[in-house]
């Protein structure tokens, strides 16, 4: 459930929409979440990646989706072309974002092999 709600709750109109904002909105939303992580034993750094993740898709999707806006005026061209272009890679990343929810371990393998990070 939680997944499916980040990427919207990521693009609100106003102050949000901006990096800014979205850094906003994760550092409101964590201290409310973090109890609950704990008291359902979820482990708070792969917690941690599957949020940004999810806001990371928000930033590419509509009603917003700032780095279109961001794609298209770099290179000079129309909204609708890059938003036609980014779709496969959108849709990869809803695919990735699935996964690392499903395998936990995926996301948490890199820093426990570095010895960054003891579950």
């Amino acid at each position: 459930m939680n997944n499916s709600l980040i990427p919207v709750k990521g693009q609100p109109k106003g102050p949000a929409t901006t990096v800014g904002g979205k850094l906003f909105l994760a550092a409101s939303l964590m201290p409310i979440l973090i109890p609950v992580l704990a008291a359902f034993k979820i482990d708070p750094l792969w917690y941690g990646v599957i949020f940004i993740s999810a806001l990371a898709i928000g930033q590419a999707t509509p009603p917003v989706g700032v780095n279109r806006f961001t794609a298209a005026n770099l290179i000079r061209g129309d909204i609708d072309a890059v938003a036609k272009e980014a779709i496969p890679f959108v849709i990869v990343d809803v695919i990735v974002l699935i996964i690392l929810s499903l395998l936990p371990v995926l996301s948490l393998y890199l820093p426990v092999r570095a010895g960054l990070y003891t579950p």
